[in-house]
């Protein structure tokens, strides 16, 4: 065997045993969404910068393949998917932890659900982002760092997790903003959060009911116009005209005219309830999450705290 047969056959063998690995900092693409590998053990990427991806939906997966190899997505890596007007929806999985800097800034996106295992959104990651009228921050978010959400034009509705510590420059510059509420038992720490064009002496801020007092003497947080106890149960979508989804504490309630099946996932796709819904009002109790609940045919995510 020749020394070039002999190389050949080796690289084969590297090949098919695995031997021969991507390294950390290499990327590949899947479904036109860019990722790049930040560890190899445990086998981690992030989704990097996707400069060809057009799509209107990025709905990022739990894991990967690259090759014989399953990585899991932890982040969205700075600049990741920013500067794409069409892309209208994102859904993020539970074992994302990380939103880099301006990961989503100046999109198309019109509403984000945090999942509770983010714990760190980096600044300007939804800069600019004038189609946005509602976010959800999961539980684990504990920082925002600034100018994440400011100049956010139609932001109308804001639910921060009970996880939160301390704000930057957060939601300035949202002048529709007036909805917001606050699940963390003790007020957050803000720095520059609110302000400019940002209507919070007429907006409600809504807050668990044993802090109601902690707000109204916090820093900024005391000059929201209304400050009140968080509603145990809220509407939080109508998915037909004879269905609507609320989402709560410890559960979710469901409402309908007839009889219909239901099942709830989690986002990485574990079934956790599946039953005949007759007509009327049914609870559901679930452990604090984000689900997908499907009713029939329509399908929404709700936050359970």
């Amino acid at each position: 065997m020749t020394m070039k047969h002999m190389f050949t056959f080796l690289v084969v063998a590297f090949l098919a045993t695995g031997i021969l690995k991507a390294a950390v900092g290499d990327t590949f693409t899947v479904d036109d969404i860019e990722y790049v590998i930040k560890s190899e053990d445990p086998n981690e990427v992030a989704v990097g910068k996707s400069v060809s991806f057009a799509g209107t939906t990025a709905n990022i997966p739990a894991t990967v393949m690259n090759g014989a190899t399953t990585y899991t997505v932890t982040a969205l890596a700075n600049y990741a998917l920013q500067k794409k007007p069409s892309l209208t929806s994102v859904t993020l999985p539970e074992t994302v932890k990380k939103i880099g800097a301006h990961a989503l800034r100046d999109t198309g996106i019109t509403s984000m659900l945090i999942p509770n295992s983010v714990d760190t959104i980096g600044g300007f990651a939804f800069y600019g982002c004038t189609a946005l009228t509602s976010v959800e921050l999961g539980n684990g978010v504990k920082f925002i760092d600034m100018y994440t959400f400011n100049d956010c034009s139609n932001l109308q509705t804001v639910k921060i997790g009970t996880g939160m510590i301390k704000m930057d420059y957060v939601f300035a510059d949202c002048p529709l903003l007036t909805d917001v509420t606050c699940l963390a038992v003790t007020p957050p720490q803000l720095n520059g959060t609110f302000g400019g064009t940002t209507p919070i002496a007429t907006a409600t801020l809504s807050v668990p009911s044993g802090s109601v007092s902690a707000y109204q003497g916090a820093s900024t947080w005391e000059n929201f116009g209304t400050i009140q106890a968080v509603t145990p149960i809220a509407v939080h979508a109508v998915l037909e005209p004879s269905v609507a989804l609320y989402s709560g504490k410890g559960s979710v309630l469901l409402t309908s005219d007839t009889a219909t099946p239901v099942a709830v996932y989690t986002l990485t796709g574990g079934k956790v309830y599946e039953n005949m819904h007759t007509a009327g009002t049914s609870h559901i109790a679930l452990p604090q999450g984000v689900y997908l609940v499907k009713v029939g045919a329509a399908q929404e995510k709700v936050v359970v705290w």
